[in-house]
């Protein structure tokens, strides 16, 4: 008889190196959903209770004054690809940048508003960079002292 195999042991996640909150500005034409502004507000607070920056994901084309307007709305740092590659929503193409930048700057939350534009991205970004995702949520909080949702 032989003895049952065991799984290896997951490896903690070490997350020490992230920082801040997102929100992930989503737009038709250059025109802003008002809900990406709304859960800049709800990143704001976020980001004070963990005592991060709160930053703006900016994607499509000639969008730079969506950059301007998501300062103006209280974002500490705008993340702007300005390509004309990105000047009409795919999933592939908008997933694939968002996730170079996930991977590069090490965020601690992004939010995405709970549109099927939001939804749409958030599950491709979760799946490209291997992130918990809370979908659809209406009420969310931070620990403080951990940072974590």
């Amino acid at each position: 008889m032989t003895a049952p195999v065991e799984a290896p042991a997951e490896a903690a996640l070490d997350f020490s190196d992230h920082k801040g909150v997102w929100v992930y500005v989503q737009h038709r034409a250059g025109e802003a959903a008002p809900v990406s502004w709304q859960l800049l507000g709800v990143g704001r607070d976020m980001a004070q209770e963990i005592n991060a920056p709160v930053s703006a994901v900016v994607l499509g084309s000639n969008v730079r004054h969506l950059a301007d307007e998501a300062i103006a709305y209280g974002a500490d740092n705008v993340y702007l690809v300005d390509d004309p590659a990105l000047a009409s929503y795919r999933t592939q193409p908008y997933a694939y940048a968002v996730a170079q930048l996930i991977q590069k700057y090490k965020p601690d939350i992004v939010q995405y508003a709970s549109t099927m534009h939001g939804s749409n991205a958030a599950y491709t970004d979760d799946a490209v960079v291997k992130a918990a995702l809370a979908a659809d949520a209406t009420q969310i909080s931070v620990d403080p002292e951990q940072g974590y949702l």
